[in-house]
């Protein structure tokens, strides 16, 4: 079957832009589970669901409508490419993977007084 190409769609107002991100975030969640089968992710449903929660919360405060409409696309790519497989088990761990402890910098180390 042959890639189906897809308008960029282009939202009239802010409503219209927000339903279109919550119709998205329920799709990637109902995706959940054939992701963790198709990718054989070693965590649980909640955890994947909680870092999916977690990257659309962090554009939540966004209000600008071209803006808005450009993020559902690419969230609509990434999960597209994930639900087809067309992604590597690797890209998809490294996703869902705790981020590596930050490090501090050379002023907090000195502040702290473990620089000196």
């Amino acid at each position: 079957m042959a890639h189906q190409l897809r308008p960029t769609l282009i939202s009239k107002s802010f409503a219209e832009a927000s339903a279109r991100s919550l119709q998205l975030y329920k799709s990637v969640l109902r995706a959940v589970p054939s992701l963790m089968v198709s990718y054989d992710l070693e965590y649980p449903a909640s955890v994947l669901k909680k870092r999916l929660r977690h990257e659309f919360e962090k554009n939540r405060n966004v209000r600008d409508i071209p803006t808005i409409d450009m993020l559902v696309f690419r969230g609509s790519n990434e999960l597209e490419e994930s639900v087809q497989v067309w992604k590597t088990r690797s890209h998809v761990e490294k996703y869902f993977a705790p981020p590596p402890p930050k490090e501090k910098t050379w002023l907090e180390k000195f502040y702290s007084g473990e620089e000196r």
